[in-house]
């Protein structure tokens, strides 16, 4: 993995730890207030995670790689 991929890994498990708990316990008040109840388990946030990190990987390597492919010249007359 490239320096910046593992830069914006762990700014999303940052992210992950602040907004896990929040996004939990505003999820289990409003699904209590249905007459079906489910639960929220921990899967739906591994999901999240998981498929944060994932967009997270591919963007940043085509934009690093765009990066390192491009002319520096055509870049500058621009």
């Amino acid at each position: 993995m490239a320096f910046h991929e593992r830069i914006f890994q762990k700014l999303i498990i940052i992210a992950f730890l602040i907004a896990a708990p929040a996004a939990w316990w505003v999820m289990k008040s409003w699904l209590e207030d249905f007459t079906f109840r489910i639960s929220i388990g921990a899967e739906i946030f591994f999901v999240a995670v998981i498929t944060t990190s994932f967009i997270a990987i591919v963007t940043v390597g085509y934009q690093s790689t765009k990066a390192a492919l491009a002319n520096p010249v055509k870049i500058i007359e621009n």
